[in-house]
């Protein structure tokens, strides 16, 4: 059986800060650290955050190998057409030009095109419906008749699809027709 003392005295230390028994060093206080300059955190903030955003931009740029395709990836389509904006400059009149838009598909399932609805008949475009496998890309041919008169004109090519939570996605023609044949 042990012997507990149970006083509600305090038990007095001999032993002072310098004379720790030995093989156990003596407590001292740290000196206090140096104060944080509120530039230098928020510089080390900003330093990790532009880090993470060109790791996350680069990332995307990896699934759709275009710049100008990183922000609607970002923003969650996975649908992806490049360029949106077609633009024909200098054509000669009542000629036809072809021009190429990649179609993306990030999604997770494969995604039939099912048509268009161009906004004049001076548009045709390859046959639908179209079926791109998922986290493929496939090359959509788009045939534009040049009006005959000289100066800019536009045109527009609406696209439909399968995918969930997807309408529609409009390409915009813009270009300008020579004066001179």
């Amino acid at each position: 059986m042990t012997n507990l003392q149970t006083s509600s005295e305090p038990v007095a230390d001999d032993t002072a800060i310098g004379d720790a028994p030995a093989g156990v060093s003596p407590v001292a206080s740290s000196p206090s650290p140096s104060p944080r300059r509120p530039w230098r955190s928020l510089a080390e903030t900003a330093g990790w955050v532009s880090l993470f955003a060109a790791l996350f931009a680069g990332w995307a740029w990896y699934q759709t190998g275009s710049l100008s395709l990183i922000a609607p990836y970002l923003q969650g389509e996975r649908l992806l057409f490049d360029p949106l904006h077609v633009v024909i400059d200098n054509a000669p009149p009542e000629t036809v030009v072809e021009r190429s838009v990649r179609v993306l598909n990030r999604s997770s399932s494969s995604v039939k095109l099912l048509g268009s609805q161009p906004s004049c008949g001076c548009i045709t475009l390859d046959d639908f419906p179209i079926t791109v496998p998922t986290g493929q890309d496939y090359t959509l041919t788009l045939k534009i008749g040049v009006p005959s008169d000289p100066g800019p004109f536009e045109n527009s090519v609406k696209l439909f699809a399968d995918l969930g939570g997807y309408d529609s996605t409009v390409l915009m023609i813009s270009g300008t027709v020579n004066s001179e044949p």
